[in-house]
């Protein structure tokens, strides 16, 4: 005799690596800030291993890690490697550019007048830790004694702040100095 088998072989496809993808909450900040990475990889990948160069956290497992903190003036890459049972893949990228901060300003008096250090984009004063309304010059004319500072912020948008200076009409003392000045005498 003589027979004839029929078979039906069916394969299985395999599914594709992973592809790394991912967004970063600003990629430009000033030192000391901090972000967060969002994980846009497709092919459902199983694994996550960030690389963050210049950060103070160096690495990461997570996801979508953050907040991930950048303390030195630079430019800096990250790098995302996902992986599942049908592979990896790795994204390196230079995204995060991290601008200094400024020089804290330094506030200098003329009678019932304050002057900051001139040459900021922006100012904002503060009487005993609370903003003063309206009071966003290098310049402050003075309504009562107490405690002022001032914040500014450069063109980056990175800000510094002044050490405080108690006011009070007639009398100046700047903190922790060992001086001071009676006035008009």
């Amino acid at each position: 005799g003589f027979g004839i088998d029929e078979f039906l072989i069916t394969g299985k496809v395999a599914s594709p690596p992973p592809v790394a993808a991912f967004a970063v909450s600003d990629s430009v900040i000033c030192a000391g800030d901090c972000v967060s990475f969002t994980d846009l990889s497709s092919g459902n990948p199983t694994s996550w291993f960030w690389v963050f160069q210049g950060a103070a956290t160096g690495f990461s497992t997570a996801q979508n890690p953050g907040p991930v903190c950048f303390n030195n003036p630079g430019t800096y890459d990250v790098t995302l490697i996902v992986g599942s049972a049908a592979g990896s893949d790795t994204l390196t990228v230079t995204t995060i550019t991290v601008n200094s901060n400024p020089n804290p300003p330094v506030i200098t008096f003329s009678g019932d007048t304050l002057f900051a250090t001139p040459g900021f984009a922006s100012y904002q004063w503060f009487l005993n830790d609370t903003v003063i309304a309206g009071a966003n010059s290098s310049s402050y004319l003075t309504t009562s004694n107490g405690s002022y500072s001032v914040v500014v912020a450069d063109s980056n948008g990175c800000s510094a702040e002044s050490d405080t200076l108690n006011f009070s009409t007639g009398l100046y003392a700047e903190s922790g100095a060992v001086m001071f000045e009676v006035y008009p005498n």
